[in-house]
């Protein structure tokens, strides 16, 4: 075989790897399976810092909507909430309650808060002692919320194990959130979960209440108006 015959061989066999087509499924539609932190379906794919993962958090709550059956007429609210704060108390921080007021878009009229915190990668609600409260006014009536929401959680050094709160949320008086509490002996893999509530009757107005000691942290909330 002479030189030229080889390299024509190993041409073709350069030509046939290159031409094999590899096919990624599309995880980046916005689907957000319930139970999961992101929108992606192959956890294992995920490799990148939790810094990233919490950004894909946010992106993939704002997409929320599109898994929602929407009725023609209704409007849609998208909120997705910033993942960069650490226990900042909205009564005490304008700066961050203006901020978090924007995140309801241009629907939102007034908005009131008490022992609500941007922490940990979303809004948390309540403290370990007194119970948080969220008071919101639209131009449109609200129908139905589902937020996207996981329990708050931390080790205690004295035992060695990890406390994960209950989380109790109502809405209009409406349960959105009951859960209980529980613990562990190794740190524990808590995802956020979306959890739906329809309102008894359309309303401008929106009453959050947090048990407290019992604080579900959220990342975003979908509304649906008339």
């Amino acid at each position: 075989m002479n030189i030229k015959t080889i390299f024509i061989i190993a041409s073709v066999l350069a030509l046939a790897s290159c031409g094999k087509v590899v096919v990624t499924p599309d995880t980046s539609s916005g689907t957000h399976p319930i139970g999961t932190r992101t929108s992606r379906d192959v956890e294992s794919a995920l490799s990148s810092e939790d810094s990233k993962q919490e950004s894909e958090i946010k992106t993939s709550d704002a997409k929320t909507s599109e898994n929602h059956n929407v009725p023609d007429g209704s409007k849609t609210i998208n909120v997705a909430f910033p993942l960069d704060k650490e226990a900042i108390d909205l009564s005490t921080n304008s700066q961050v309650f203006d901020q978090i007021k924007a995140c309801f878009g241009e629907h939102l009229r007034t908005m009131t808060v008490n022992k609500i915190y941007a922490d940990l990668g979303g809004v948390r609600f309540s403290s370990a002692s007194v119970e948080g409260e969220m008071n919101l006014t639209f131009d449109v009536k609200i129908k139905s919320i589902s937020v996207m929401a996981k329990p708050y959680a931390k080790k205690h050094y004295e035992d060695q194990k990890w406390y994960i709160d209950a989380m109790g949320l109502t809405v209009n008086g409406k349960t959105l959130i009951n859960t209980e509490s529980s613990t562990s002996t190794t740190e524990p893999d808590i995802r956020y979960v979306e959890y739906s509530v329809d309102l008894n009757e359309p309303s401008e107005q929106l009453n959050l209440v947090g048990l407290a000691n019992a604080r579900p942290l959220i990342s975003s909330i979908v509304l649906i108006a008339e």
